[in-house]
């Protein structure tokens, strides 16, 4: 089972989780459009407990 992660808020309250947790797992996808055009697409975090996806297309840069 996982959970998708796909708005700032979501994005908030994992982060909060997941600095709790001793250890995580990170796999990342990237999308390409072109050779030289490639853009983090989606992240996967596995915390042991639960596997989160995070849709880094749908979640627009938080820093902005």
């Amino acid at each position: 089972m996982f959970t998708l992660i796909e708005t700032e808020e979501d994005l908030d309250f994992l982060n909060t989780e997941l600095l709790q947790k001793p250890y995580l797992g990170v796999d990342t996808e990237f999308r390409r459009t072109r050779k030289d055009n490639m853009k983090l697409a989606l992240l996967q975090v596995n915390d042991e407990e639960e596997t989160y996806l995070i849709d880094t297309i749908l979640i627009k840069d938080p820093g902005e």
